[in-house]
């Protein structure tokens, strides 16, 4: 996010600048082109990192309670979906294992459906003091 913003802030004063000053025109304007290329490489980078610090799942350490508090990245295919209550007990097969995880329906993203392959989301663990493990998904994405 920075490089965006020395990028448009170069970008303006430079053509602030180019429109000012008669004499060196080739040069600013080089320069003005020049921030707003750092400025569209800063936004397109800012797009594609992620707001928040998220970790790859591994099934052995959400097990063994090594990830607890974590922000996770999973995906998997939706085999079952429960209602309880508010609360819905959905059944993910990913790759490395078969999470059993909880949400509400006020989850953000698109909720999916049994079936749904390859569904993306963020989940959290967390072992209780009696050692049970509720893995509670943040959101769903595309």
């Amino acid at each position: 996010m920075g490089l965006f913003f020395v990028g448009a802030i170069g970008f303006v004063i430079s053509l602030v600048l180019l429109i000012v000053r008669k004499k060196s025109r080739k040069t600013f304007g080089i320069l003005t082109g020049l921030f707003l290329l750092i400025a569209i490489a800063g936004m397109i980078s800012a797009m594609n990192t992620p707001a928040i610090e998220t970790v790859k799942a591994d099934y052995d350490k959400i097990m063994a309670g090594e990830m607890n508090g974590e922000i996770i990245d999973l995906a998997g295919d939706i085999e079952n979906i429960e209602r309880d209550g508010d609360l819905y007990f959905i059944t993910v097969n990913s790759p490395d294992g078969v999470y059993q995880l909880a949400t509400t329906e006020d989850v953000a993203g698109e909720f999916p459906r049994v079936g749904d392959k390859r569904v993306k989301m963020y989940v959290t663990p967390e072992h209780s003091a009696s050692g049970d493990l509720v893995i509670t998904i943040i959101s769903f994405r595309k």
